[in-house]
């Protein structure tokens, strides 16, 4: 009893710290909710947005991330990139791809890494009671807290990217948003799951899975397969052409309306605990679960594309 509970820690612990390295979606992902979304906005703005990508990635001289996604465009590049550099400093990262003066907006993240912009719990799935708990809900079996600054820099984000002087700087916060937003429409990057001890499981990070080879389930303490991973994988919907057709969203009009994209995917993810928690931990995924999180996804990254449609539309409308 006590060896499997001192193996529980050791998975939780590096599990967490696995949920600070984890990738939100897969690059090509990422890359083709970018593309999507890009290609429902007129050409003049597609132009646009490829130009300010294009002139962040030009200070970006890595080439080995991107040779899996040489047929994508400037802009949906831009989109995978913060995922390669989650382990810089806003500072480091700022100075080299930016240039200029940071935002005062943001000078106080300026010191610390990105890592943590990628997620935010603000809901956990109770395994024990099998309900989803808000953060803070009164008389809970756990107390919980927001984990994560996805949620807390999405306005930021937005008044950087309005108020930056140059096309590198516009390209770099752009960079942010339409990965934070896709981000946001990833579950397991807006909801965790709580033990019987109350302790979270980094957004699937340490809900260990089988795979139909190995029995052993974990490497050093970690997960080898975690069903924060499998999720972000996509289960096989970012290997077609296309996410499939995608209704447009309702336009953007305002400041307020463009900072209520990002709270209003997050809650998306509150119906879907229940089944995304249905896996048993341990055992390998069944075919009828991944057929249905194969749907949740294409759904959830059609969402994403639609709204980042949105909200390019009216950022170019704004700056024009």
């Amino acid at each position: 009893m006590f060896w499997r509970q001192a193996v529980l820690i050791w998975v939780l612990v590096w599990g967490w710290l696995g949920a600070q390295q984890a990738v939100a979606w897969s690059y090509q992902g990422h890359a083709s909710i970018a593309r999507q979304a890009l290609a429902q906005l007129p050409l003049e703005q597609q132009r646009f947005f490829n130009r300010n990508a294009k002139a962040l990635l030009l200070n970006d001289k890595a080439k080995k991330w991107r040779y899996s996604l040489r047929s994508y465009e400037p802009f949906a590049l831009a989109a995978v990139w913060p995922d390669t550099r989650r382990d810089s400093t806003l500072h480091a990262l700022f100075n080299r791809y930016a240039g200029g003066a940071m935002p005062p907006i943001f000078k106080p993240y300026a010191a610390h890494k990105t890592a943590n912009w990628h997620y935010v719990n603000q809901q956990y799935w109770d395994s024990t009671s099998r309900s989803l708990v808000q953060v803070n809900t009164p008389k809970a079996r756990c107390h919980t807290r927001v984990n994560g600054d996805l949620a807390r820099v999405w306005p930021a984000l937005l008044t950087a990217y309005q108020q930056a002087p140059s096309a590198a700087e516009r390209g770099f916060w752009m960079a942010f948003i339409s990965h934070l937003l896709a981000d946001a429409y990833q579950p397991l990057h807006g909801l965790a799951a709580l033990n019987n001890n109350c302790q979270h499981d980094a957004g699937g990070n340490a809900h260990c899975l089988a795979t139909a080879k190995h029995a052993n389930i974990q490497k050093k303490g970690r997960c080898k397969l975690s069903l924060h991973r499998v999720w972000d994988a996509g289960f096989g919907i970012f290997t077609a052409a296309t996410l499939g057709p995608i209704k447009p969203a309702k336009a953007i009009d305002s400041v307020p309306a463009a900072e209520q994209l990002l709270p209003r995917a997050l809650k998306t993810h509150g119906p879907l605990a229940s089944f995304i928690y249905s896996a048993p931990p341990e055992q390998v995924l069944s075919t009828q679960y991944r057929a249905q999180a194969a749907h949740i996804t294409q759904t959830q990254a059609q969402r994403a594309a639609s709204e980042l449609a949105a909200l390019l539309a009216y950022l170019y409308a704004a700056a024009h």
